[in-house]
Formats: structure tokens, sequence, C-alpha cells
């Protein structure tokens, strides 16, 4: 995406209570568990993580933090360790930034429903694992 304010717009669009983001990390793709969705809004994401007693709330701005180095992150010039100095919410937002690339990238020639694009997604990187 071009601007953080159309990704963020595209995140609301497609994000919904309920949608299972897998774990995923730069440097060893997918992890095997997932979070799952609880609310959007305009001003945060909600989620259910594996192992946390209550729902995390992930601010917008969490997110361009991220966005704004997003690409370093992916190609691995910036280390995890150093986007966690930046959010502590790291894990929640590059996962979810992921699968939002991952979906982009796929929807123009899936057919199928949008749950079943990520389950395809999500067994796709799943069996990709080392």
């Amino acid at each position: 995406m071009d601007t953080f304010d159309a990704l963020w717009e595209s995140l609301i669009e497609k994000l919904h209570s309920g949608t299972k983001i897998p774990n995923w990390t730069a440097y060893s793709g997918h992890l095997g568990d997932y979070m799952v969705i609880d609310e959007i809004s305009r001003k945060s994401i909600r989620i259910q993580s594996p192992g946390a007693k209550n729902i995390i709330s992930v601010p917008m701005i969490e997110f361009r933090t991220v966005w704004l180095v997003w690409e370093d992150y992916k190609s691995q010039r910036l280390r995890r360790s150093e986007l966690g100095e930046m959010t502590r919410y790291s894990k929640y937002v590059v996962s979810i930034l992921h699968w939002h690339e991952e979906l982009e990238r796929k929807s123009p020639e899936y057919s199928g429903s949008l749950f079943e694009m990520q389950l395809d997604l999500f067994d796709k990187d799943k069996n990709e694992k080392p």
C-alpha cells in the first residue's frame, strides 16, 4: 500500500471478528500458532492471543510505527528485537501486516471465500516451513 491511511482502511475492511491470523516472523515464517481478531475499530484492533489472559488492544499508531519500517523488517535489515524496542505490540502487528500482504497478493486470482483463502494461506505457509 502506498500510504498508511490506505492500509488502515483496507485492514478495517478485510478483518472481521473471528479472523484467524497466523503468528509470523520475517526470520522464521509461520510459527504454528495463531491469534484471533476480536474487534476492529477506527482507532485500534483487539486481539485474542493464545497464552494471553486478556484481550490485547493494539492502537492504530502502533501499526503506523511498524509500517514505517516494514520493508526493512521483511528484508531482515531490521531485527525483531529492534522492532520490539519501537512497539510492544510487534508480534501482533507484524503478523497482521504479513497476513494482509498475502491476502492482497492472492486475492485477485482467488475464487473461494475469504475464510477459505485464509486457510489456504495458513496451510501453504505451514507446509513450507523448514
